[in-house]
């Protein structure tokens, strides 16, 4: 198969710096030229949707929008969906930080997994720790569990692994 046709969206919330970190990591390392990321201001309060709007990304695969209102982050990320016209979407938090190309090789093994509907990389911390998040409706005890995963691993926080995972 050719490679996939990808585009990503980021909905931020107020952080004007941290947006632009996210931002230019993905670009700096997602080669595609028919790439697409979308930036959307959930209708910051701190002027950060202005700020986005006026800074220069210097890549026409970016599409800034300030939102009129805040209306939550599905909602916002929503919003796109009837514009994609890629193969393959990916949903970005703004403190995301990419340090290689994560997207490109995530989507062609999602193509190549067409049963697969979602996947997640491998999240570290900033000093190199391993982040597990939780994948199904996470309740309190479940956030906790995970955190105390690493230290108890064969007793009670035993981590299921049910999903398909993406590892790099």
């Amino acid at each position: 198969m050719n490679t996939p046709r990808i585009s990503a969206c980021i909905v931020a919330y107020c952080d004007h710096e941290e947006v632009c970190a996210a931002v230019r990591s993905v670009l700096a390392h997602t080669p595609a030229a028919d790439f697409r990321l979308y930036v959307l201001d959930n209708a910051s309060p701190d002027g950060c949707g202005e700020a986005l709007l006026a800074e220069d990304f210097a890549d026409a695969r970016v599409t800034v929008r300030r939102l009129p209102e805040n209306i939550g982050f599905g909602k916002a990320h929503n919003s796109v969906l009837p514009e994609l016209t890629s193969d393959v979407h990916f949903i970005l938090t703004p403190d995301i930080l990419l340090e290689q190309d994560t997207l490109t090789g995530m989507a062609a093994s999602l193509m190549d997994h067409p049963a697969a509907v979602m996947a997640t990389p491998q999240l570290r911390y900033p000093d190199g720790r391993r982040q597990d998040l939780p994948r199904r409706k996470p309740t309190p005890w479940l956030l906790l569990a995970r955190q105390l995963a690493e230290r108890f691993p064969q007793g009670v926080f035993a981590k299921a692994n049910d999903h398909y995972l993406m590892r790099d």
